[in-house]
């Protein structure tokens, strides 16, 4: 799961940084996802360790 975050912000950096006319809604949603994933994982991995 720790690689699947770290490929989101890769992308996420890299985006912005290649197109810069769309880089706010590109951003928006980036951040959107990364906190939703974040979110998820920690939901899980909290359900996991301790039910």
């Amino acid at each position: 799961m720790g690689m699947g975050l770290g490929l989101s912000c890769n992308a996420d950096n890299m985006s912005p940084a290649s197109t810069t006319s769309s880089s706010t809604s590109t951003t928006t949603t980036a951040e959107a996802v990364s906190v939703v994933e974040l979110v998820l994982v920690s939901a899980m991995d909290s359900t996991s360790e301790e039910p």
